[in-house]
């Protein structure tokens, strides 16, 4: 049996065992900095004044490395759309508006033959939510008027896709909220839910008016793999490549509704040909709804972020660490992966 199927839990009492008692300390230490970070951003009066390069200034600090995996010369070729997108802003000294993609309102299972999907928020929404603030407050220092961000939860999506049931998505929504709430993050971060902005009925009703988006080529292996960690369970290549197929025809509906809504500047986790990308968390360069972030220990002995997914579990050894109030009220525990 692999290691994803064996993920044990370790209480703050054991982390004084041989085995533990190294690991907790110094993951104590980490979480608790991240905390302390999250919710030790501050409003910062700017001294700068609203200039012809404003909007240049913005893009340079949202294509940065701690906020950017792209390079200066990929993030330029969204340079000319994105600019007068922020001075539509800036120049009536308004926040400048952020659309956040972060995926449907779970997160796909780790080990589909194992384990099922995760509809609770953890270490993934911390990390994003610190990202987000660490942003707004370097905005702070060039901008007054600060920037607000807009999550994007794109349920129905799933729902139609994958026939996640719009509880369980909700469910995901209410944690999210309450953990932006317990950093005091509301007047930097909201939450847009599919789900409660437009109708079921409206949806479905755009939905049957698409045209079915055949997949024109055998899926690859890989292709297949993502579909049944998104389903949550194994599925066939017939069933894989209908899957896909729903998901073009739901993300048609998507993009077309959210384009009456979206005002400002759209951001995803991964770049594509329309949205530039912005880390989700340090270092990072994937979606964090495909696995669930972990802390792993790195060659240098110092803890590090990872995001475990289906196609790097068995090479960890998984532990569910009960920090005492660590790292928050709304996130109880975190995932330890120790390499193999």
């Amino acid at each position: 049996m692999n290691s994803a199927s064996q993920i044990s839990t370790v209480l703050d009492k054991e982390k004084g065992s041989d085995v533990y008692g190294s690991v907790f300390l110094q993951v104590e230490g980490y979480v608790s900095d991240i905390k302390k970070s999250v919710k030790g951003i501050e409003c910062i009066d700017s001294a700068c004044c609203v200039n012809g390069f404003m909007g240049e200034e913005i893009f340079s600090l949202l294509t940065s490395r701690k906020f950017s995996y792209m390079t200066r010369r990929h993030s330029d070729l969204y340079k000319d759309k994105t600019i007068p997108l922020i001075t539509q802003y800036t120049d009536q000294e308004e926040p400048v508006k952020f659309y956040y993609d972060f995926g449907p309102g779970y997160h796909a299972s780790i080990d589909p033959q194992n384990h099922e999907l995760s509809f609770e928020v953890g270490l993934s929404e911390i990390f994003a939510i610190r990202q987000m603030l660490m942003f707004c407050e370097k905005i702070k220092h060039v901008y007054k008027a600060g920037a607000k961000f807009f999550i994007i939860i794109d349920n129905l999506c799933a729902y139609i896709t994958n026939d996640i049931p719009l509880q369980l998505t909700n469910n995901y929504v209410m944690q999210l909220r309450a953990l932006i709430d317990e950093v005091k993050a509301n007047d930097s971060i909201s939450v847009l839910v599919e789900s409660e902005l437009f109708s079921l009925g409206e949806y479905l009703s755009l939905y049957q008016k698409q045209k079915n988006r055949l997949v024109s080529k055998q899926l690859s292996q890989l292709e297949v793999d993502n579909v049944t960690r998104f389903l949550g369970r194994e599925c066939c290549i017939n069933e894989a490549t209908k899957r896909v197929a729903r998901y073009k025809r739901a993300g048609t509906v998507t993009e077309l509704l959210l384009s009456k809504l979206v005002d400002g500047v759209r951001l995803t986790q991964r770049a594509t040909s329309e949205t530039l990308a912005f880390r989700s968390f340090p270092g990072g360069d994937q979606r964090i709804q495909v696995g669930r972030m972990a802390l792993t220990m790195n060659h240098k002995r110092r803890i590090v972020p990872l995001l475990v997914t289906s196609r790097n579990y068995n090479n960890y050894r998984l532990s569910e660490l009960v920090l005492d109030g660590i790292p928050s009220q709304t996130v109880i525990t975190v995932l330890y992966a120790a390499p193999l």
